[in-house]
C-alpha cells in the first residue's frame, strides 16, 4: 500500500505564560516562524491556582489531500490518516506518562512570524487570544475544539501519531474549503500540575 506524507503549511504556538521580568503575560506574542512546537501546562509562579499552558496549532491543504485521496486506485474507504509529529530531543525535564488531546480549531489561523518562545516578545497573530490581526477566537487559547484523538505519551520522549482517518475523510476529504480550520493539540485540562 503506498504512503503519501503532507507537511502543515501553517504551524505555531500560541501560550498564555507569564514574562516574570516584564510582570507581563505572552498571550499576544507569536511562534509560528519557531523552528519547534511545544505543549506545556505548568502552575503560574504569580499564582500557584493558575496555569501557564500552550498549546500547538497546525493547518493542511485540504484541497491537496482530498484531490491525492481521489486520485488513488483504491477506494478513499481504505485510505487511512494518521497526524504524525516528531519529538525534538532537548536538555531539559520531560514529563512522563500524559496525554495529548488532538482536535480541531474553531477558525483558521494566521501562521506569524515570531521565533521567541522564551522571553515571548514577539506579537502578533495567531496568539492566545486571536486567531489573525483582526479577529479573535470565540474563547482564549485557540477557542473551542471538537476532540479527534488522543495521543498516550508513557516515556514523554514518543513521536506523537494518531488516527485521523474519519476526521479527515468527513471533513477534509468531504470539503476541502470549509471543512478545514486546522487542528490543535493540548494537554488535557484537567491536568493539574503543582
Amino acid at each position: 500500500m503506498p504512503i503519501k506524507r503532507f507537511y502543515p503549511t501553517k504551524d505555531t504556538t500560541i501560550t498564555n505564560a507569564e514574562i516574570i521580568s516584564e510582570n507581563a503575560d505572552a498571550k499576544k506574542s507569536n511562534m509560528g516562524q519557531s523552528d519547534s512546537l511545544e505543549i506545556f501546562r505548568v502552575s503560574s509562579s504569580a499564582s500557584p491556582d493558575n496555569y501557564e499552558e500552550s498549546r500547538v496549532l497546525l493547518k493542511f491543504d485540504a484541497s491537496e489531500v482530498s484531490s491525492s485521496a481521489a486520485s488513488l486506485d483504491f477506494p478513499l474507504a481504505d485510505t487511512k490518516f494518521y497526524l504524525r509529529l516528531f519529538n525534538v530531543k532537548h536538555d531539559n525535564t520531560t514529563p512522563s506518562a500524559f496525554n495529548v488531546e488532538v482536535g480541531d480549531t474553531e477558525s483558521d489561523f494566521d501562521e506569524g512570524h515570531g521565533l521567541d518562545m522564551e522571553t515571548y516578545k514577539d506579537t502578533g497573530a495567531a496568539n492566545w487570544l486571536s486567531s489573525s490581526l483582526d479577529t479573535l477566537w470565540t474563547s482564549p487559547g485557540g477557542g473551542t475544539s471538537t476532540s479527534l484523538a488522543t495521543a498516550y505519551f508513557e516515556e514523554g520522549t514518543e513521536d506523537l501519531l494518531v488516527d485521523i482517518t474519519s476526521y479527515v475523510s468527513n471533513s477534509w476529504c468531504a470539503n476541502p474549503i470549509v471543512g478545514n480550520a486546522g487542528i490543535m493539540l493540548k494537554l488535557p485540562s484537567s491536568y493539574t500540575e503543582h
